[in-house]
């Protein structure tokens, strides 16, 4: 997408957010547009306030967590991405991201927990999808880490 797209874009959702603040599917589409921009924070904001309106809209709750975890707040990206799934429990993409921010935890904090919740993310997302090439790479690391001899007790 062009800047001027982008720009142009954030122009016209913040003036659909400012002629009906209630329109949860402006706010969302204001979170993609500031988030080709502007960063987190204010995407954020907006994708904050679209679940906020929305509580039954999985894409909002996806997208939130999607940048959650781009600011490193993975324990709200997880449980945002476990709301996404229980409205659409068939998103492959949603499972493969619950899985790699179940993964990160594990890495980072050395959780046996962790790896297994992940390991069940991805064989979720490979079971909707087989031929899913990033369910199946991220299956195949979980598994090597959960082997015996790694760093996890």
């Amino acid at each position: 997408m062009l800047q001027d797209d982008v720009d142009g874009a954030i122009v016209e959702q913040q003036e659909a957010v400012r002629l009906d603040p209630t329109l949860a599917k402006a706010h969302f589409n204001l979170g993609n547009a500031l988030s080709r921009k502007e960063g987190c924070e204010p995407a954020l904001k907006a994708f904050q306030e679209a679940v906020r309106l929305a509580p039954q809209m999985a894409v909002a709750h996806s997208r939130f967590a999607d940048l959650l975890a781009a600011a490193e707040r993975y324990d709200e990206a997880i449980a945002e991405y476990r709301q996404a799934l229980n409205l659409d429990p068939k998103s492959v993409q949603t499972w493969i991201n619950l899985g790699a921010n179940l993964y990160i935890r594990a890495l980072t904090e050395k959780s046996r927990h962790a790896a297994e919740a992940a390991k069940e993310a991805f064989e979720q997302a490979h079971k909707l999808d087989p031929h899913n090439k990033d369910a199946a790479g991220f299956l195949h690391d979980v598994n090597k880490t959960l082997r015996p001899r790694s760093p996890f007790v």
